[in-house]
């Protein structure tokens, strides 16, 4: 899966998205590691786990702006 992980990585590097949605976060819960609810940044292509790395998430939260 790392390969993959980091073919998500460059995809959403090189799919920004527009202004007014560029500055948004959610609130996911990862399906891999099982960590509490955090937040990330917002993509529609997929939310990242910070904890493991992952893009097996679900989003309990969100889009809200960030500052």
């Amino acid at each position: 899966m790392a390969a993959m992980h980091r073919l998500l990585d460059a995809e959403i590097a090189s799919t920004p998205l527009p202004p007014d949605e560029a500055n948004k976060a959610v609130d996911i819960t990862c399906n891999d590691c099982r960590c509490g609810a955090h937040s990330t940044r917002f993509h529609f292509i997929g939310n990242k786990c910070q904890a493991c790395g992952s893009y097996n998430t679900a989003i309990v939260n969100g889009p809200y702006r960030v500052s």
